[in-house]
């Protein structure tokens, strides 16, 4: 990880670094014409390299990518245009690593846990991946739904994130003692909240919760995902949820994050089913499909 931390700092010194002396130094010099001729060029081989280790080294760098892509209000469209396309471009963990972590918080082979799973994910996003799943027979008596989708975090993304908020702190502090930055725009402050809201999105506990509290607005009992009350103090990387009928039809578009935490049926498989039903209304954003930024 102080291979990754040190590949961040080295990426955001150079540019740093080589955007002060063409805006800064060399309009002091008269050269002001020159360093303009250029910028486009620079602004893009600036975007298109962060867009190369945004998807060499995933986790929060996608995401900080997703976000500056959407930010046509403070960005030249050279930069966005560019980074557009990390919001389709998440390749999915090899599936024996999902397995494994799978099968290490869930406590049993995933064979026992659901009758199916689908080793091709249906999604992939920054910090997590969806897979469909059918419940093991008993436990789909119980609970009423046999079809899910299973969201599984990436292996070891709880370092990766933390690596990577250390790094932006980092360049946030560099940042922040340039004038001209720190007039504008307060980025260690920015870059508490990218970390409380990142964090928040790893925490299937939390997520768990909202899908709770988003039953108190459901409508249509046909287009829900379903968490479980009793479900919600075990596996944290690997909850699943049931998709009624509309919402099945744009699994693509489910919010895999917004799910239950399945009790690993490691004494009987029969108790990973028991517990109430909550509902929620499959929103029309998502968080783990291409186009994601979960």
């Amino acid at each position: 990880m102080r291979a990754r931390y040190r590949r961040i700092l080295r990426f955001a010194a150079r540019y740093i670094v080589q955007t002060w002396w063409f805006e800064l130094v060399l309009p002091r010099f008269g050269l002001a014409r020159f360093a303009a001729r250029g910028r486009t060029a620079r602004l893009t081989r600036i975007a298109q390299r962060f867009h190369v280790l945004a998807v060499d080294l995933g986790g929060l760098m996608i995401k900080v990518g997703q976000y500056l892509s959407s930010r046509l209000d403070i960005l030249p469209p050279e930069i966005t245009k560019e980074l557009a396309g990390l919001q389709d471009e998440v390749p999915p963990v090899p599936f024996d690593a999902i397995q494994r972590l799978a099968e290490a918080e869930l406590g049993v082979p995933l064979e026992r846990a659901y009758a199916s799973f689908d080793p091709t994910p249906l999604a992939a996003a920054s910090l997590g991946q969806a897979h469909r799943a059918r419940l093991a027979p008993i436990v789909a008596a119980d609970m009423g739904y046999d079809e899910a989708v299973v969201k599984v975090q990436r292996p070891g993304i709880e370092t990766i994130v933390a690596v990577d908020l250390k790094a932006l702190r980092r360049v946030a502090g560099w940042l922040s003692r340039v004038r001209f930055v720190a007039n504008h725009v307060d980025l260690p402050s920015l870059v508490e909240e990218f970390a409380v809201t990142s964090l928040q999105e790893i925490d299937y506990l939390q997520e768990a919760g909202n899908a709770k509290r988003g039953e108190q607005v459901v409508a249509d009992p046909q287009a829900v995902v379903h968490a479980r009350d009793d479900l919600v103090d075990r596996a944290r990387r690997v909850p699943h949820l049931d998709v009624g009928q509309p919402a099945r039809d744009r699994v693509r578009r489910v919010p895999g994050r917004l799910v239950d935490r399945q009790r690993p049926p490691s004494r009987e498989p029969r108790a990973a089913a028991s517990g109430r039903v909550r509902r929620r209304q499959a929103p029309s954003g998502c968080h783990a499909g291409p186009t994601c930024s979960g």
